[in-house]
């Protein structure tokens, strides 16, 4: 809950729902796939598949790097190494 947006959407989560966002592993998951896809469509248009290797939001917890595959489609191949320092959760930078 370190960043200003994951502040953000952990205020208006208590707030609508009177619990807590870790509860359910599918919170800041569900926010970040739909901020975007909502956000792609917005900047794109309906055309917003084709630019998925160009759309980088800045998200909460699920970040995505969607690359062509050789069936014309789009996956997210973005990784993310994680570790414990001094108790907390940190990303690993190359």
């Amino acid at each position: 809950y370190s960043t200003r947006e994951s502040k953000w959407f952990v205020r208006k989560y208590r707030k609508l729902y009177n619990t807590e966002p870790f509860r359910s592993k599918y919170a800041f998951k569900g926010y970040d796939v739909t901020y975007y896809f909502l956000s792609a469509m917005f900047r794109y248009g309906n055309d917003f598949g084709r630019c998925m290797k160009y759309h980088d939001v800045n998200t909460i917890e699920t970040h995505m790097m969607f690359e062509e595959n050789e069936y014309n489609n789009y996956e997210n191949k973005y990784m993310q190494g994680l570790r414990y320092y001094r108790f907390k959760l940190q990303a690993i930078k190359e």
